[in-house]
């Protein structure tokens, strides 16, 4: 009876053999490598995210071609799995949360084929008429449960941050809590002056991460103490304390905002917005401002996620003048918003461009005082650094990375004074740091990681030659900073040391994910801010870092650079802002 049973069922679904589940367990393994192991084996940013891209979409061509000419179900059934599989994609991301973009694209199809080829690996004594339907489901209801999902953007790690889709995102959760922050005392306006141990710039005073941390100390005895914290507006911008005032920018709607607090209490002294919204398209990092603030003879010089340039009186935030970089440059918005920070000397502002396209400009110099234009430099690729101001060869420059190279231009006409090939892909983002005389230590994520570059000048010839390289020194979302004869940095969330004389590793250790770090250099520390928002002081050494203290300083995804100004360190994220006092 049995027998007959299944001969029939044979007779009903025609099959040339049993279900050949070998390629679908390749698929699904292949699949969820090409996810995650670009990730834990630390590979560039621009190889991980063409793998897990590409990846993607050749994965699901593949499986096609199993369902189509592999698999040797009915080709009814062959037939019915691609129709429902591509209208059921259509229809997903057509009533997916906006938020989600290709996410389920990147991450769902290889979980869900991962959850066919164990399906089918533990149905094998089912019979097909059943058997396909719970095939059906173990692919279906996984890719399903996205549509209960939204995302606040990717980690670093290009992780996707989850939420329920009837959740706030991150950015309506920080407005939603500053619109109920209790309005506290006004602040008296009065003229600011730069004091000593001020944090004036994007990494303090020679923007080398470097805090004044004289009359500081710090043992395994130091806590934290909280003094405030409250909501801020979404950006990744960092912060500036000038004269007891702090400084930052963020987005608030669809404004963006240049903000001054009082220091010492987090109450609002004053803020200025203008109509302007970056957002990432990829939804990977989110809107709003990237840029830090800059202070100089008592005013504040900002660029927002769009390019706009304001310069405002840092007393009471009145505009002086404003530009807008994008078309000041010719060149359009980056992909992930312009993040260049001003540099500013005697009455010149200078800025990066981008450069990305024909006839663009790499970097250009305003009129510190009025906004106009006193020159702009052809370009050179894409950037999201900052200009770095140094005295190279008796020569004062401007040093910019762009592209795959770091250049060298006079500041007063911008003129090419030398190049050097520094990364890879380009997308440089990293700060060159002044190193000794004439030498700049330039890190890259990519090519040869870190390098000690020494420029020389003979005539009309300038030279840029490599002394030594450090692959194992490969940061991306953080700078360097450098501690006596050591330069640190979080290679892949792991904090890194290399000697300084011949680019060697010391150590690794202790993973922070993308988070940034400053130097207290008097104290052979280190202050590092996770990307989960932990603080951890570590004192360093050639042989091996030892932790003093930590603490969850913030909630949210932080790539904000913190601050250290006296004993007082200023951290936030994107959703928040906080300072705490070392005790």
């Amino acid at each position: 009876m049995e027998n007959a049973v299944a001969g029939s069922a044979q007779q009903k679904y025609p099959m040339t053999g049993p279900i050949r589940i070998w390629p679908m367990v390749v698929l699904a393994v292949t699949g969820l490598t090409c996810m995650t192991l670009p990730t834990l084996l630390g590979m560039a940013d621009s190889f991980r995210f063409m793998t897990l891209a590409f990846g993607a979409v050749l994965h699901l061509l593949l499986l096609a071609i199993w369902v189509l000419f592999g698999s040797r179900a009915p080709w009814s059934d062959r037939a019915l799995f691609l129709i429902l599989g591509v209208v059921g994609l259509v229809v997903g991301f057509s009533i997916q949360d906006k938020s989600l973009g290709i996410m389920v694209l990147l991450f769902g199809t290889p979980i869900a084929a991962t959850c066919l080829a164990l399906t089918l690996i533990g149905t094998c004594s089912t019979p097909w008429p059943k058997r396909k339907w719970i095939a059906y489901a173990s692919w279906f209801a996984p890719l399903s449960l996205w549509l209960l999902a939204g995302v606040d953007g990717m980690m670093a790690s290009f992780a996707p941050e989850l939420r329920w889709r009837w959740q706030a995102n991150a950015e309506a959760r920080a407005e939603l809590r500053r619109s109920k922050e209790v309005n506290k005392p006004k602040f008296e306006l009065r003229s600011v002056q730069l004091k000593e141990g001020d944090w004036p710039r994007f990494r303090g005073t020679q923007s080398d991460g470097n805090a004044n941390d004289l009359g500081l100390t710090l043992s395994d005895k130091t806590t934290a103490k909280l003094v405030w914290k409250q909501p801020v507006g979404f950006a990744w911008s960092s912060m500036i304390v000038v004269d007891g005032l702090l400084f930052t920018q963020e987005q608030r709607g669809p404004q963006e905002a240049v903000v001054c607090l009082d220091a010492a209490t987090g109450s609002e002294v004053w803020s200025y917005s203008y109509d302007a919204r970056y957002e990432d398209k990829t939804q990977a990092s989110g809107t709003g401002p990237r840029s830090t603030p800059t202070f100089h003879e008592g005013k504040i010089y900002s660029v927002g996620g769009t390019g706009i340039v304001t310069c405002l009186n840092a007393e009471d935030g009145n505009l002086i003048w404003k530009r807008n970089l994008s078309e000041d440059c010719a060149t359009p918005i980056a992909m992930w918003g312009f993040s260049t920070s001003p540099s500013l000397q005697a009455d010149n502002c200078f800025l990066l461009g981008g450069g990305n396209t024909p006839n663009s400009k790499d970097s250009i110099c305003y009129d510190a005082n009025t906004g106009n234009i006193r020159w702009a430099a052809e370009g050179s690729g894409e950037t999201y650094s900052s200009p770095q101001l140094v005295e190279l060869c008796n020569d004062q420059q401007i040093v910019l990375s762009v592209g795959p190279n770091t250049i060298g231009r006079g500041i007063v006409d911008g003129k090419e004074r030398w190049r050097i090939k520094s990364g890879g892909m380009g997308n440089t983002m990293l700060q060159p740091i002044r190193f000794g005389k004439d030498q700049l230590l330039i890190a890259s994520g990519e090519g040869d990681g870190t390098s000690l570059v020494e420029i020389k000048h003979t005539g009309e010839n300038w030279q840029a030659s490599k002394k030594w390289s450090s692959a194992r020194l490969r940061p991306d979302f953080n700078d360097v900073v450098v501690v006596d004869s050591m330069i640190l940095g979080l290679t892949k969330g792991l904090l890194t040391c290399v000697d300084s004389a011949t680019g060697e590793m010391h150590w690794k250790k202790f993973r922070f994910g993308s988070g940034q770090l400053i130097a207290l250099p008097n104290q052979n520390c280190v202050l590092v801010l996770s990307e989960s928002g932990e603080l951890s002081l570590i004192r360093v050494g050639p042989k091996e870092p030892t932790l003093l203290h930590a603490w969850q300083g913030i909630q949210g995804k932080t790539w904000n650079h913190p601050v250290l100004v006296k004993n007082r360190i200023y951290c936030r994220s994107a959703e928040e802002i906080a300072c705490y006092e070392l005790e």
